[in-house]
């Protein structure tokens, strides 16, 4: 299940070790720490010691601002999905 929501991801394969659910709760999981507030600012700063560039920092942050209210919402499509549409 995709963390909490109902429903179920396709996945390609089946881990040995692993539910399906498992696996799709785990890569939920994943993405959400990944987009947070504590990881953003983490990699935010080191991307301040390594470029000091403003341009850079700022499309780094607005960036992981709009990813991060993006991941939900991709959580809840199915995969593959409107594949067979034309993009508009």
């Amino acid at each position: 299940m995709v963390a909490g929501l109902g429903l179920r991801r396709d996945i390609s394969f089946v881990p040995k070790h692993m539910s399906p659910e498992e696996l799709s709760d785990g890569c939920a999981r994943a993405r959400r720490q990944f987009f947070s507030l504590s990881s953003a600012v983490k990699r935010g700063v080191a991307l301040m010691g390594r470029n000091p560039d403003p341009l850079t920092n700022l499309l780094f942050w607005t960036q992981n601002v709009r990813l991060g209210k993006e991941v939900e919402g991709k959580l809840r499509i199915p995969v593959g999905s409107g594949l067979d549409e034309l993009p508009k």
